[in-house]
C-alpha cells in the first residue's frame, strides 16, 4: 500500500525565518525513506484561501514580530476551521 501525505504550508512568504524551507524539504525526505510520497501545497499572503481538512499536516514556520502580526490577520478567518482541525486530530507543526 503507498501512502501520499498532503503538506500545507502557511506562509512561506512571510515566515522563513528559521529556514523552515529546510525543515519542511527534510520532512518530505524522511517520508520519501519511507517510502510515503508527499505533496505540498503552498499559501501564500496573495493566495491565502485553503481550507485546513484538506490537508494530513499544516506546517507554519517562524518569523519575526511583523511578519507573524501579518500572519494572525491572515488567519483570522480561519481560527474555527484551525480549531476543529487539531480537535480532530490534525497534525499542525509550528515552528
Amino acid at each position: 500500500m503507498s501512502y501520499c501525505i498532503r503538506i500545507l504550508h502557511l506562509f512561506p512568504d512571510l515566515l522563513n525565518l528559521y529556514g523552515d524551507k529546510g525543515n519542511l524539504a527534510a520532512l518530505e525526505k524522511r517520508l520519501a525513506w519511507r517510502g510515503i510520497k508527499a505533496t505540498v501545497q503552498t499559501v501564500t499572503a496573495q493566495n491565502s484561501d485553503f481550507d485546513p481538512a484538506d490537508a494530513d499536516i499544516i506546517f507554519l514556520g517562524g518569523g519575526s514580530d511583523r511578519e507573524q502580526e501579518a500572519v494572525i490577520e491572515l488567519l483570522y478567518d480561519k481560527k474555527e476551521a484551525l480549531r476543529r482541525y487539531v480537535e480532530d486530530g490534525g497534525v499542525l507543526l509550528a515552528t
